[in-house]
């Protein structure tokens, strides 16, 4: 009996041992055991739980597009249970990419986990690119293009961002972090008087001013042949001249200090200053070509091949100069291809012709002389003419387009289809907000660099792009 008993308690105390050992184990588990994680086109961060009663690792693959790495694991590894986080670019509509996907490995002893991580292109599952205008500036949310890469030679934007425009925004609003305040600012205008209609655009557009350049939206597309299709294409015109003219109503203005965003990036490379928040400041993309940029220039000379190649590969995804700076709101542009005589025939005022007179036919001003508004009428069917409306209500500026498609435009139905286009933008922190951008302000892209390598970096841009028609004038950037 004594030995039965012994038996007894040796076996309760190796069911008991085996007990605690079961109940003290973690499984690995990586997000809760499901294999895939999705994010809509507008990026951020993907949290995935990993529960691991050991050390873990976390690689990724599949996340290159083009050359241009679109996401990338911050935290690489870890012990016990965490939060594995995975950064994820802006997948630009444009590209007509119903989604892409990358893998996440995760690692813990002998055991494996895969996750892919999905981005769509819709702004809910299941949506198409078609759900969204695929414009210059789509889905910027209310900075509209700032944080941009631009390309000179098309006037087109970069498919993918230099700034995380709303991570600047999270950070300037941060009220216990004053020395983020000056990284996004905006400024909110005085609703504009109706005024005239069409100003002439021609001799204020591509400015060089200093560091930067400012450019109409409107008119930088039609330079650019930019999906240009005229009306009364059929028409031939003798002697021709081409008038351009916009009318812009400014709610609001949006820039980023560049300054401040290069401080940020030189701290960081130097003793790893702001590394929690340069991984969300700039995008993964731009980060790696800055550090490929900064690589080079560090165990290289500023004019070896190494040094310009990733150089390349920065403005091959980028271009050589981002938009800093935004002017938002709504814009009317319309350009008219006319017999050059004929108008000097009958409008040769003062020697200049002005833009009320020369398109009275279309004019929403009041006092327009009723000669001015009968010859303007027959200039405007007798030309070629394009038209561009953006910003406010879609019914109203398409009441506006029809009339100004028109060969008889009615100046009555024109002006109240004006004034309700008018009343109809806003500019919103929320999702009513339906403002347009009218004009971008351009800056180098080497302004985010140290010093000495922003200026073999400009050297070497300038040098690239001498003699090329551009829509922005490289040469005199600072």
């Amino acid at each position: 009996m004594k030995h039965i008993l012994r038996l007894m308690a040796l076996s309760i105390a190796v069911f008991a041992l085996a007990s605690c050992s079961d109940d003290d184990k973690v499984g690995f588990n990586v997000n809760e055991g499901t294999d895939i994680v999705s994010i809509n086109r507008l990026g951020g961060m993907v949290e995935i739980p990993v529960t691991a009663s050991g050390d873990w690792t976390a690689t990724i693959s599949g996340n290159e597009m083009d050359g241009l790495v679109w996401s990338e694991v911050r935290q690489k590894q870890g012990t016990g249970s965490a939060q594995l986080i995975v950064y994820v670019d802006y997948l630009d509509p444009k590209l007509q990419m119903q989604e892409r996907k990358a893998q996440v490995t995760v690692k813990s002893g002998d055991e494996t986990q895969v996750i892919t991580v999905r981005q769509y292109i819709g702004l809910k599952d299941g949506e198409t690119a078609d759900n969204d205008e695929t414009t210059y500036y789509s889905d910027v949310w209310f900075s509209k293009g700032v944080g941009k890469g631009f390309d000179p030679k098309s006037g087109d934007v970069s498919s993918s961002f230099v700034l995380n425009t709303k991570y600047l925004i999270k950070l300037a609003e941060k009220a216990e972090k004053p020395e983020y305040s000056s990284l996004f600012a905006q400024e909110i205008l005085p609703a504009m008087e109706v005024g005239a209609i069409l100003n002439d655009t021609l001799s204020n557009n591509f400015d060089s001013i200093g560091v930067s350049c400012n450019i109409t939206v409107k008119y930088a597309q039609f330079k650019m042949s930019l999906d240009v299709k005229y009306q009364n294409s059929g028409k031939i015109v003798e002697h021709q001249a081409l008038y351009t003219g916009s009318q812009d109503l400014e709610c609001l203005r949006s820039t980023v200090s560049s300054a401040n965003v290069k401080a940020m990036l030189e701290a960081y490379w130097r003793d790893g200053s702001y590394a929690d928040i340069i991984d969300s400041l700039v995008s993964i993309g731009f980060k790696a070509g800055w550090t490929d940029v900064m690589n080079s220039y560090q165990t290289t000379t500023s004019d070896s091949s190494d040094f310009h190649g990733a150089i390349d590969d920065l403005l091959y995804s980028f271009g050589p100069v981002y938009i800093e700076g935004a002017t938002l709101g709504g814009s009317i542009f319309t350009a008219i291809e006319y017999d050059s005589l004929y108008v000097e025939n009958n409008f040769n005022i003062h020697g200049k012709l002005t833009g009320s007179v020369a398109l009275a036919a279309i004019s929403i001003t009041a006092g327009v002389d009723v000669d001015y508004s009968t010859v303007g009428a027959d200039i405007w069917q007798n030309s070629r003419f394009y038209c561009a409306i953006s910003g406010g209500d879609k019914s109203s500026y398409d009441a506006m387009l029809e009339q100004l498609n028109s060969n008889t435009p009615d100046r009555d139905t024109l002006r109240a289809a004006a004034q309700k286009w008018m009343e109809s933008i806003r500019s919103t922190n929320d999702s009513d907000d339906n403002t347009a951008v009218i004009k971008i302000k351009c800056t180098g892209i080497w302004h985010l660099f140290p010093r000495r390598v922003a200026d073999a970096m400009k050297a070497y841009i300038k040098n690239k792009y001498k003699g090329q028609e551009l829509c922005i004038d490289l040469q005199h950037m600072d």
